[in-house]
């Protein structure tokens, strides 16, 4: 249970920055084909289809990294990082954004 609410402030901590930054840096949506490209409908559906599998498959790694670096911490208890916890947390952080963004595509 600890290991879902580690990972649950984590992904809200990443989601929080990048939403922040988003807002103050720019104007237009995060995702935009421009004016003079159009889709199908079924392009459109294929699109939202394809980023939605990958953010499933990346979610999927995100809960093991998860997983993974609550184990390191568990193991650590005297306070020491391990190179690790700190590529994991990394990973974990890239994970996060790139479901993010595909999400606020859609």
């Amino acid at each position: 249970m600890n290991g879902a609410k580690l990972f649950l402030v984590f992904v809200c901590l990443c989601f929080g920055q990048d939403a922040s930054q988003h807002s103050a840096n720019s104007s237009t949506p995060p995702f935009s084909l421009g004016d003079d490209i159009h889709l199908t409908h079924k392009q459109h559906a294929a699109l939202i289809k394809q980023d939605h599998d990958k953010s499933a498959r990346d979610a999927a790694a995100l809960l093991e990294l998860a997983r993974e670096l609550q184990s390191e911490i568990e193991v650590h208890d005297d306070g020491a990082v391990s190179a690790k916890a700190l590529k994991d947390s990394d990973e974990i952080e890239r994970l996060a954004r790139s479901i993010h963004g595909r999400l606020m595509r859609n």
